[in-house]
């Protein structure tokens, strides 16, 4: 339902807003709650869609903030993950998937500008180890990122699952994550609490 004085949605049955502390035990008394709650929930789904994704969500995290986050939400799977968001923390495991690369190579002397022998690159070896457990224990942070970012482009989380097909799934993937914001059921539930609804005008 919402409160009579400051129009916020509040929880049926609630005596006092927690908006604007008025209380409701007079209007409450002859009223029909069960009505008041479906005009408000229309009223909460007639919100229009086109506004900019930081009307509906809370802009996402930056810089060293954002891959923080990324180890923090780690078993999060629901929510959203803005484009900056993801892609940042994507970045960071680039860097770290490059630098194991590399100091693979120089340690086994796949390189031939690099013959390096396994005694004489301690420094590689160091890199190469310190890359890995960090792949590593970014595996799952990752899985759950994606698929915030999935919701936040307007899709399925499931969608994650497309990259266990041969040959094109990652690149399906990546494309859905390269995808702009676009409001749809799979995020319009994580949505601003405190969002200004704004009322359709059909007849202006």
């Amino acid at each position: 339902m919402r409160c009579m004085k400051c129009n916020q949605v509040i929880k049926d049955n609630a005596l006092e807003c927690p908006f604007c502390g008025h209380r409701h035990e007079e209007e409450l008394s002859g009223l029909n709650l069960g009505s008041i709650s479906k005009i408000a929930q229309k009223e909460e789904n007639a919100t229009p869609d086109g506004y900019p994704r930081d009307y509906y969500h809370d802009k996402g995290k930056r810089g060293f903030r954002a891959i923080f986050d990324m180890y923090k939400r780690a078993f999060v799977f629901s929510g959203v993950s803005d484009w900056a968001e993801y892609w940042t923390q994507s970045l960071f495991i680039m860097v770290f998937a490059v630098i194991n690369l590399v100091t693979r190579n120089i340690i086994l002397g796949v390189d031939p500008n690099n013959p390096l022998p396994i005694n004489t690159s301690m420094t590689a070896l160091i890199l190469f180890i310190i890359s890995a457990l960090v792949i590593l224990i970014s595996f799952i942070p990752v899985i759950s990122a994606s698929v915030r970012r999935l919701h936040d482009a307007g899709y399925s989380g499931y969608w994650y699952l497309a990259t266990f097909i041969p040959l094109i799934g990652s690149f399906i993937v990546v494309f859905l994550l390269l995808g702009p914001y676009k409001r749809t059921e799979y995020n319009r539930e994580y949505e601003k609490k405190s969002i200004v609804k704004v009322k359709l005008q059909a007849s202006e």
